[in-house]
This record gives C-alpha cells, structure tokens and sequence, in this order.
C-alpha cells in the first residue's frame, strides 16, 4: 500500500513493488506523483510574430526595455534579445545557422 512517509529507495525495494517492470511505474501511485512532478515544460513557449512586431515597434520609440516586456508579457531578457537582433540583423529574429555538417 502507498505510504507517504517512505522514501523511494524504500518504496522500491517492498513487496508490493518487487517485480514492476518500468512501465507499470505510472500504476503506481507513488511513481505516479513522481512522474507528474518530472512531466513539466522546461522551456517557454515561442514568441507570437505579433509579439516580435509589438517590441520591434515600441523598441524604435526608445521604450525602456521594462516597459516592453510589462506590455508585450514576456521576460526583459527577450526584450534584450530582439534589441540586439534588430541592431545585427535589421529584424527581430537571427538568421538560420543551417543545418547539417559542412
């Protein structure tokens, strides 16, 4: 039976568990919690193109970069990411790098 007070080591290693293959884990309740806990996003969605165009625009009117991100909803250090593509490349995203080996 499921108890909240073993620790994983000890859980894996009692009766009721000896014999689970790895995809019986998520049966499990124990490893079931475990999973959910590991299952999240890492990263943050993508920009929307509507996004890109908002910053490009309050960016040409010498917003400050904390304003930007508060209007546009994302981080100052995407905000600081476009200024710098916009100043290299003349648009809001870099260039592909390519693909493959040379």
């Amino acid at each position: 039976m499921y108890n909240a007070t073993v620790s994983l080591k000890e859980h894996c290693s009692s009766v009721e568990h000896v014999g689970l293959r790895p995809q019986d884990h998520a049966t499990c309740p124990f490893h079931s919690g475990l999973l959910k806990v590991h299952s999240l996003p890492r990263m943050a969605p993508n920009l929307a193109e509507s996004q890109h165009t908002q910053i490009r625009d309050m960016a040409l009117s010498n917003r400050p970069t904390a304003e930007i991100a508060d209007a546009v909803g994302c981080s100052e250090r995407s905000v600081f990411a476009i200024k710098s593509n916009l100043r290299s490349f003349g648009s809001s995203k870099a260039p592909s790098n390519g693909v493959g080996r040379p």
